[in-house]
């Protein structure tokens, strides 16, 4: 039977799962490329190119000079107030 406690269950082993590995860059794009004969090229390419364009802008605009979002608080639930 199908059970959202069971897929939270297994959402949260997968995500314990990949906080607790430690891979180097180089270790991501072989496990990419190893995807497939014609995915995992492909897959360790895009990955290549997203990190040079995230260097790029890290580059153009330094994350550090960017103010970090205020907290998202919805409508109706400011000063403990509920709707």
């Amino acid at each position: 039977m199908y059970s959202w406690d069971d897929v939270a269950e297994r959402v949260e082993v997968v995500y314990g799962r990949a906080r607790g590995t430690r891979d180097s860059r180089f270790g991501r794009f072989v496990r990419l490329k190893n995807c497939g004969g014609g995915a995992g090229p492909l897959f360790a390419a895009v990955a290549a190119v997203d990190y040079l364009y995230w260097r790029y802008l890290e580059w153009v605009e330094p994350g550090g000079g960017i103010d970090a979002a205020p907290e998202y608080v919805p409508d109706g639930e400011r000063e403990g107030k509920r709707g």
